[in-house]
């Protein structure tokens, strides 16, 4: 299961994944989102997502590629994306096949929302 909604009090568009994914969930999920994406846009609010896979099963690289497909017509240069992991060997294996600038993974709730909040201008943390 994905839920997706808006956090009108931060600003962050929240994704919670529970529960095992396929194919046909992830693309109505991503489907979902640009819809709330566009949005929160036309809002001139900027794109700032936190995506909780914590309580999600391993992702098999199928699934795995096909999120990596969906990025580039989901995403522009200048969105934050932050993923929250449960542990520390899958925020690793995140930060392996994440694709470029403004994404991250995390294990601390706290420390994804701050920098997900940074100034667009403040350096990107490592």
């Amino acid at each position: 299961m994905i839920e997706r909604a808006f956090d009108n009090a931060t600003g962050i568009i929240r994704v919670k994944v529970s529960g095992p994914w396929d194919a046909s969930e992830i693309d109505r999920h991503y489907t979902q989102l640009r819809a709330l994406i566009e949005t929160v846009r036309a809002r001139s609010i900027p794109i700032r997502i936190l995506v909780d896979i914590r309580d999600a099963p391993p992702r098999p690289p199928s699934v795995e590629a096909q999120i990596a497909r969906h990025n580039p017509s989901t995403y522009r240069p200048g969105d934050r994306v932050a993923i929250l992991t449960g542990d520390l060997e899958d925020k690793e294996h995140v930060r392996t096949f994440l694709d470029g600038a403004g994404k991250w993974a995390w294990q601390n709730e706290l420390a994804a929302e701050q920098w997900l909040l940074l100034d667009q201008d403040e350096q990107e943390i490592s």
